[in-house]
């Protein structure tokens, strides 16, 4: 996943990006709509009317790496092209926490 450095829009339904930030502090920018193909995501952005920023307090920096790379990945690319690497049990997990099976 390329660094990059990119304004975060206060409004969520106007910004293109979404950071998310996990237990350990590790901030992550992902594409607002590949955050939204997770379900859990998507309800907790719909909630927040001033911030674009999801805080998970349980999920470690080296787990939301892989859950950001597995939606940039599903988003643009077909599940049958997915790499055996990305699948670990860690974001195996992750996936069923966040409902990211569809």
């Amino acid at each position: 996943m390329d660094t990059i450095a990119v304004k975060i829009d206060r409004r969520c339904e106007d910004s293109v990006y979404v950071k998310l930030i996990s237990s350990d502090k590790h901030e992550f920018i992902i594409k607002h709509k590949h955050a939204l193909l997770s379900v859990a995501i998507e309800a907790i952005l719909s909630k927040q009317v001033d911030t674009n920023e999801v805080k998970f307090g349980i999920i470690s920096g080296a787990v939301l790496k892989n859950v950001c790379e597995y939606l940039d990945f599903k988003a643009e690319r077909s599940m049958e092209e997915m790499p055996n690497s990305y699948i670990c049990l860690e974001t195996l997990l992750s996936a069923e926490l966040w409902d990211l099976s569809n």
